[in-house]
């Protein structure tokens, strides 16, 4: 086929033939294809039954094409043919019609004769563009008056920009101070808090004044160095190894997320549209006894949040 088709095979494909016999003595021709491309190895089997072809087909890689060819051929092997079975179009379908010959099918897939080919716009255009003379362009120069309203535009400006300059005054920074105690009874004080993320509702916590004291961020353990509660850190994101677990607090059930390297655990609560993050830090290089001591004294006063406003 390939021969009459398109005058030798493909470089892609070899051919080789042979004949299974079946245990009463019958014959059947075969006929294996292999086709190589970028995609790897088919193996085709063609298994002649009369005048009827069966096809035995797999694809796999280069580097399992052989194993391919022997599964398949150990399989043809198999094949088993009824005295009775079928060996034309007409006895299979039971019909009695022509059908197409080999010589019909080469016919429909043999390229037909094309005219001869046209030019068309992008080729009319090519041609166009070769004959095209190029017109050099001419050096602008900037006539005096332009230069001069330009000049004037750029007098004016600067002059605008100076009396903004003047009027807009230089903000004075305001000093943090550090909110004072609320008392909540011997040895006790609340903290008065808001989220980072919302205004409404404020939070209060409860902690011992023996223990710890208000900062600019939140509360400092008096007693671990470098222990704290940061009650309105900003948003930021960190890197490294973390651990994830829940904590339970004032009734809520808290997302907590530990950064270890960091020092740094994060816990968040969201409930109706409530946001609110708070943070637990340690010395980096400090050792787990120290981490948990934190810990255990952090989330002690974390255990008496309460949402208020």
């Amino acid at each position: 086929m390939y021969e009459r088709a398109e005058g030798t095979p493909p470089e892609t494909a070899s051919t080789q033939a042979g004949i299974i016999a079946e245990p009463d003595g019958r014959e059947h021709d075969y006929l294996q294809q292999v086709v190589k491309d970028v995609w790897g190895t088919s193996q085709n089997f063609f298994l002649r039954q009369g005048r009827l072809v069966i096809l035995l087909q797999a694809s796999t890689t280069e580097q399992y094409a052989e194993g391919m060819a022997a599964a398949l051929e150990s399989i043809l092997g198999t094949f088993r043919f009824a005295p009775s079975a079928a060996t034309t179009l007409n006895e299979l379908y039971g019909t009695n019609r022509q059908w197409p010959t080999l010589d019909d099918y080469l016919r429909m897939v043999q390229p037909a004769e094309t005219p001869a080919s046209r030019c068309d716009v992008v080729c009319q255009d090519a041609t166009a563009s070769a004959a095209l003379a190029l017109t050099p362009v001419t050096t602008v120069t900037q006539s005096p008056s332009f230069r001069a309203t330009e000049e004037e535009y750029n007098q004016r400006l600067s002059a605008t920009q100076t009396r903004q300059a003047q009027i807009i005054p230089t903000p004075t920074p305001t000093p943090t101070t550090t909110p004072t105690p609320r008392p909540a009874g011997p040895g006790l004080a609340i903290y008065d808090g808001a989220s980072t993320y919302n205004p409404l509702p404020k939070f209060q916590l409860v902690y011992t004044t023996n223990e710890w004291k208000q900062s600019e961020e939140g509360l400092d353990h008096q007693a671990i160095a470098g222990c704290s509660l940061a009650l309105h850190p900003p948003a930021r994101g960190m890197v490294g190894p973390t651990t994830q677990r829940q904590a339970y607090f004032g009734g809520y059930t808290w997302d907590a997320k530990i950064w270890v390297q960091e020092g740094v655990i994060g816990y968040t609560l969201n409930t109706d549209n409530r946001y609110f993050l708070l943070e637990l830090r340690w010395p980096k290089d400090g050792e787990q006894s120290v981490r948990n001591q934190c810990e255990q004294a952090g989330e002690k006063v974390l255990d008496t949040f309460r949402m208020v406003g």
